[in-house]
């Protein structure tokens, strides 16, 4: 299996657009299984929008969500879930998200630090997928 980690600093960058379409195509180009993210963010007032059936996740996505537009230039190869961490620069939700090639039928998000304070900027949380891998 191929994974890759990546801190995206999303919605953060200049030329934001240019550079998620290259995180997509050399994904795509190394036939990637597993792609985790950190700094995927959203606008906290950004607009909720409906995701397709690739989204396996139970947390509200915002129209300029980071992962749903990586989504979108994937096409239907992914599932993926996205979890919202705390705020990010007193405008983002920040949060993780995991890609996986292979179904996702279960997911685990765990808090790493003791405060659970969605506004304090040390608040930490991780991501687990179980997937399935069928034997080909």
């Amino acid at each position: 299996m191929k994974f890759m980690t990546l801190n995206t600093h999303s919605l953060s960058e200049c030329d934001e657009k240019n550079k998620l379409q290259t995180i997509a195509n050399f994904i795509l180009n190394h036939d990637v299984d597993v792609i985790c993210l950190q700094e995927v963010n959203q606008s906290m007032n950004a607009k909720s929008v409906s995701t397709d059936r690739s989204y396996v996740g139970r947390d509200i996505i915002k129209e300029d969500n980071y992962a749903l537009g990586l989504s979108r230039l994937l096409g239907d190869q992914y599932n993926w879930n996205y979890i919202p961490v705390k705020v990010g620069y007193d405008k983002f939700d920040e949060g993780v998200a995991i890609f996986s090639k292979y179904p996702i039928v279960n997911s685990v998000n765990t808090l790493l630090t003791q405060t659970n304070d969605y506004t304090f900027w040390k608040k930490r949380n991780s991501l687990g997928v179980e997937i399935v891998k069928e034997n080909t």
